[in-house]
């Protein structure tokens, strides 16, 4: 069936939950319009009688019964759902996921990670899977039917019958026996042992022959089966024929074997069957492996796009603060030009720019963290750096008409969390602050420590044990007691359409718990909203790394080598260079850095950005590092991406270091004679 002609029922109590369930059903493309609901448990069973939906969407508490109990009420005599069944919960809580998939649910969903694009993975997932498990359920019941057969066949005597006379080699065959053969009975040839064995598959004589002679050899009267294949005459079509043929050796007085006699059963149609089992379950092992990863990378998509939303809101910030940047910038440098004959004019304007650009550094590290994409994983975080980065962060999106305050301790311990996905709740939460305050007014970032005792009550639910808190508190028109009850379900939002998804505190609020702690809301008319969350206190924070500097004098006749597409670039880092002693060699791109290292053999250092056309700064220090093992290198980019250090740490040979644009004259000069010393 095509997903556009599909037909889905959605049962839930929540008009508000239905009507974003829908509209996130049309958006995905799985149906044209063929969308029924339900409120009810009640209603939902009378539409699935009456429609026969290809999927039901079943909230699991709805006002008389839960999804537990909808999903026994539309079993079939076998005990499984009479049609796929994803499970919607508004907790994420996977004790309930797997209670419902125990109960016949394909597959759940929590509401606030619900998207265009999971409901139509999950939807189509849950009905293919569905689809397998039936026919799994088919052959299940075929192979019960072919068992059946077999033990009629046996009650009646539909079976081969066998004598073997070991000692003659003579070999007696009922009339099944024969017609499991393809043979007519009483066939003019005798059937002999060697007959027997010419009748066998090439692929099973050898294991059969070998079978044979091990139960000859045992001493008792132990049976034996054997399972093997057959070639049936071209008169009955030449097909295969799997049988299985049960044995017992006779013995004389001395031992001897002299006798075999046994029985034979066709098992074609029950070993197809149970080889179709395997393939059905081998396939649907595949498909859940295909579900799991494509559900994994969906959901590193979803929490990307909400850094990304964050980082929207942050970009008129950036773009006024930037602009003064320039403006300081560009007017020292013009003061500069026109009052060139005062030193004490020069030096102060130089430092005026070199502070302004400083300033554009750091915001521009910070967005580009901010936004990185890469793999999020917990580990310690320092409260009292968290939020003075978030200090810095929020000032640009806030706006004048907000004052921000940060109330953090000194001695606070680090806790344990993933730093990413903190960052991006704490800007969504600031974002909901800022638009509860249109008149302006206070946000307030607190961390505090908490020590919860054994057997006691906390507000957050919160097992015994210490805490970091982080508080947000904004002095915004608060929330009255209806607004407050649903404010964390996924998608509920008292903002005009397209203003926001309504996701905000229900991320928040999940990624909490998820991180072994809790959340709190407090608010009421007119006295503002404060978000609370608790995160387990972790011990394993390391210092901060301090890289001193040691003023060391020039290496004098040091030969540098400096390769970058910018030519204003290439002046500034050759005067700061030229400067100390060194003598520089310019190059504009990888080419003609590789020639100079063909002609001149004296280079002691080499410095190249990453970003040029043509070939790249991995490429060069790739190509030089082959051509002069042991010349260092210092990698100069302006990117902030981790994973370009990784490929430096992993692929290069040599001694490469990485250096940030921008940089300082004195911290680049430390960088070379701290490298070129230790050659």
């Amino acid at each position: 069936m095509n997903a556009g002609d599909l037909s889905l029922l959605i049962i839930d109590d929540n008009p508000e939950d239905r009507y974003a369930i829908r509209v996130f059903l049309m958006d995905s493309g799985l149906t044209t319009g063929d969308i029924h609901e339900a409120s009810s448990g009640r209603d939902g069973l009378a539409a699935i009688k009456k429609l026969r939906p290809d999927c039901v969407l079943l909230d699991y508490l709805l006002p008389d019964m839960d999804g537990i109990e909808v999903l026994a009420a539309i079993q079939d005599a076998a005990g499984d759902p009479e049609v796929p069944v994803i499970i919607l919960t508004g907790t994420g809580d996977v004790s309930v996921a797997a209670a419902a998939i125990r109960a016949g649910a394909q597959d759940y969903l929590a509401k606030e990670s619900i998207s265009a694009e999971s409901l139509s993975w999950t939807v189509q997932a849950a009905i293919n899977r569905f689809g397998l498990i039936r026919a799994r359920g088919k052959a299940e019941q075929s192979l019960k039917v072919s068992e059946e057969r077999l033990r009629l066949s046996q009650e009646v005597g539909e079976i081969g019958s066998w004598d073997w006379n070991i000692t003659t080699g003579n070999l007696f065959w009922s009339p099944q026996q024969y017609r499991l053969y393809g043979l007519e009975d009483g066939a003019d040839d005798p059937v002999s042992y060697d007959r027997w064995l010419s009748a066998v598959h090439p692929e099973d004589l050898e294991p059969l022959k070998a079978e044979v002679e091990g139960a000859l050899i045992g001493a008792g009267p132990v049976a034996t089966t054997f399972m093997f294949r057959i070639v049936l005459p071209p008169a009955k079509g030449g097909g295969v024929r799997w049988l299985s043929a049960r044995g017992k050796v006779k013995h004389d007085s001395l031992g001897r074997p002299v006798r075999m006699v046994g029985v034979s059963v066709d098992i074609t149609e029950r070993h197809t069957n149970e080889q179709a089992l395997r393939d059905l379950a081998e396939e649907l092992e595949k498909r859940v492996a295909e579900e799991v990863t494509a559900r994994e990378a969906a959901n590193a998509r979803l929490v990307h796009l909400q850094r990304m939303e964050a980082l929207g809101q942050l970009a008129g910030g950036i773009a006024h603060d930037f602009n003064n940047v320039l403006q300081a910038v560009s007017g020292s440098l013009h003061l500069i030009e026109i009052r060139a004959n005062d030193p004490d004019v020069v030096r102060r304007f130089a430092q005026l720019a070199a502070g302004a650009a400083a300033r554009g550094a750091t915001i521009t590290n910070r967005l580009l963290a901010f936004s990185r994409a890469g793999d999020l994983r917990s580990g310690p975080v320092d409260p009292v750096s968290l939020l003075e980065g978030q200090r810095e962060m929020l000032f640009h999106l806030l706006g004048a008409s907000i004052a921000l305050q940060v109330d953090a301790g000194c001695d606070l311990p680090p806790f344990w969390a993933d730093n990413g996905q903190l960052e991006t709740v704490l800007v969504n939460l600031a974002v909901n602050a800022r638009d509860a305050m249109p008149q302006g007014g206070t946000l307030t970032l607190r961390a505090f420590a908490d020590q919860v005792a054994e057997k006691t009550t906390h507000p957050a639910g919160l097992a015994a044990g210490e805490y970091i808190g982080l508080s947000v508190t904004d002095t915004g028109e608060g929330m009255d007691p209806a607004t407050l009850a649903r404010a964390t379900e996924p998608f509920f939002t008292t903002k005009p359409a397209g203003k926001g998804t309504g996701l905000g505190l229900a991320m928040a609020h999940g990624f909490a718990q998820q991180s072994g702690g809790g959340f709190a809301l407090r608010s009421a008319p007119g006295m503002g909203t404060t978000v609370t969350l608790w995160f387990p206190v972790s011990r394993q924070l390391s210092p901060p790394v301090n890289i001193a500097t040691v003023a060391t004098p020039a290496l004098a006749a040091a030969n540098i080598l400096i390769v970058d597409d910018d030519p204003l670039v290439i002046e500034v880092l050759t005067d700061y260079l030229r400067d100390s002693g060194y003598r520089v060699i310019p190059a504009l791109d990888g080419f003609a850095a590789l020639a100079r290292l063909d002609v001149d053999e004296a280079v002691d250092l080499l410095i190249t950005d990453f970003a040029m056309p043509g070939m790249n700064g991995l490429e060069l220090i790739r190509e030089t590092q082959r051509r002069r093992p042991d010349l260092p290198v210092l990698l100069l980019t302006g990117y902030a991406d981790p994973r370009m250090q990784a490929d430096i740490d992993m692929g290069l040979p040599g001694k490469t270091h990485l250096l940030r644009k921008p940089i300082s004259a004195d911290a680049l000069r430390d960088r070379v004679k701290s490298v070129l010393r230790k050659q």
